[in-house]
């Protein structure tokens, strides 16, 4: 493991040469590197790189406020064989980006996700709980191409969120707004509201959630299994039987992102506006399988069981990420 991670490493410094690079390992045996996230966080720089590596123990909560990249190594490796040499992630628990982190980029996993200032770029996340910003001054907030298990709070001012896979999405401020595209939305029961949004490209999963929605609002081009939840017209598809549609509509919590791939022949497929893919998969940002992050990956990995001398002679494959 510690070899695998020195290899990573490198890969990493080749993809980012021009910014620091902070390691994070609580692995047994791991020296010279930090073990907590928020220990990384205040030794850092601004503009630096913290790598979260392969680890079965999260690295802890973490408060930020500096603008840093905040970099793992994705989720889901093991429904997604081939994606990186080690199968598990490095996992954050509640995330705090406040006041000072604008700028920062979050390619991580981790439990909860608050955003409390603007510019802050959530990319390829998996999130086990929910996400949330709550104040309509905060702009230039982006969430893309990620897995949240529960709620999207999107009480900012143009929140994107887009490709994502969640149980719902809301802005329930007036004085908020947002735009919702080409995503996937699991909860199958409840209801919230939207305020002064555009909400378009989805695809509900549940039959029974209910969306309210309040003007100005542009809802359009989505899809759901039930009956209702939406407002009817505006090429808005009810009660589409969601088996037709994904590879595996299965129960929520969904297994993976891979269960929300379109299945050949899906009617989400080019139902979107302009004829774009509706759902995570859809428009020029899809969902990348596993959550990988945009640097290169080692995908195979063989190093000799003993060695005696001060050089290592290791085989690996790697490959680039977009």
């Amino acid at each position: 493991m510690k070899r695998y991670l020195s290899l990573a490493t490198m890969l990493l410094v080749a993809a980012a040469a021009q910014a620091g690079i902070l390691r994070v390992n609580n692995n047994p045996g791991v020296t010279g590197v930090y073990t907590s996230a928020q220990a990384a966080h205040n030794a850092a720089n601004p503009g630096d790189i913290i790598h979260l590596e392969p680890s079965n123990n999260h690295y802890g909560d973490v408060t930020c406020t500096k603008p840093l990249t905040w970099v793992s190594v994705g989720y889901f490796l093991p429904q997604n064989p081939g994606l990186q040499f080690a199968p598990v992630s490095g996992r954050l628990r509640n995330v705090n980006a406040n006041s000072g982190s604008g700028g920062s980029v979050f390619t991580v996993a981790c439990e909860n996700f608050s955003v409390n200032t603007s510019n802050i770029t959530l990319e390829r996340c998996f999130l086990s709980g929910g996400f949330g910003t709550n104040n309509p001054s905060y702009a230039n907030v982006v969430i893309k191409q990620s897995y949240i298990y529960y709620q999207a709070t999107l009480n900012g001012n143009q929140v994107v969120f887009s490709n994502n896979v969640c149980a719902y999405a809301e802005v329930t401020d007036g004085n908020a707004s947002a735009v919702i595209t080409n995503n996937v939305l699991t909860q199958n029961n409840g209801a919230t509201n939207v305020w002064n949004s555009i909400f378009q490209n989805n695809i509900i999963r549940g039959t029974g959630f209910t969306y309210s929605f309040f003007s100005p609002v542009e809802v359009s081009y989505n899809m759901t299994a039930g009956p209702g939840g939406i407002p009817a017209g505006n090429n808005n598809q009810f009660s589409v039987n969601m088996s037709n549609v994904f590879v595996n509509p299965g129960e929520a919590p969904q297994r993976s992102d891979k269960d929300f791939v379109l299945k050949a022949g899906s009617p989400a497929i080019g139902a979107g506006i302009g004829g774009i893919d509706m759902g995570g998969f859809g428009g020029s940002n899809p969902l990348v399988l596993g959550m990988q992050p945009a640097i290169p990956a080692i995908t195979a990995l063989s190093v000799p069981g003993a060695n005696n001398t001060s050089t290592i002679q290791a085989t690996f494959s790697a490959k680039s990420n977009q």
